[in-house]
C-alpha cells in the first residue's frame, strides 16, 4: 500500500523537487499552493505526512492560517514544517514543539528524503484522515 504526502508549498521547483524524490520511494503526493486549497483539499484526504512551508500560513489571512494550523494540529498526521531561514532571522524560527520537525532550506536531498521515510514509516500503518 502506497504512504500518501500532502505538500503545502507555492514554489513550482520546490514541488518539483519534492515529486522527484518522493515518486521513486512509491509515495503518492498532492500538494496545495495556499492555505484557502490546502484547506479544501483537508477535507477528503487522507495523508501519512504533511509537509508545508510555514511561510504560507504566516502570510494567509489570519483566519484561514489559524483554520488550516488548528486542522492540522487536531490530526494524527506527522507534520514537517519547512522555513527558510537567514542568520538574522532567529526571531521569526518556527516553534519546534509545534511541528514534528523542522527542516531549513535549502536542505541535502538524501537527508530530507530519509526523513520523510523515517518519519511515515514510525507512524502506524493506516492512513487517519484530517
Amino acid at each position: 500500500m502506497s504512504s500518501h504526502v500532502f505538500i503545502i508549498e507555492n514554489n513550482p521547483l520546490l514541488i518539483k523537487l519534492y515529486r522527484s524524490m518522493l515518486h521513486p520511494l512509491h509515495y503518492t503526493v498532492q500538494h496545495a499552493t495556499n492555505v484557502n486549497d490546502a484547506l479544501q483539499a483537508l477535507n477528503n484526504l487522507k495523508a501519512d505526512l504533511i509537509i508545508l512551508d510555514e511561510r504560507l500560513v504566516k502570510q494567509a489571512c489570519q483566519d484561514a492560517g489559524n483554520q488550516l494550523e488548528q486542522r492540522i494540529r487536531s490530526s494524527s498526521t506527522p507534520l514537517i514544517a519547512t522555513t527558510f531561514r537567514r542568520a538574522c532571522d532567529f526571531e521569526q524560527t518556527p516553534d519546534p514543539s509545534q511541528f514534528t520537525t523542522v527542516v531549513s532550506k535549502p536542505f541535502q536531498i538524501d537527508f530530507f528524503t530519509d526523513l520523510v521515510r523515517r518519519t511515515i514509516t514510525s507512524r502506524p500503518t493506516s492512513s487517519v484522515g484530517i
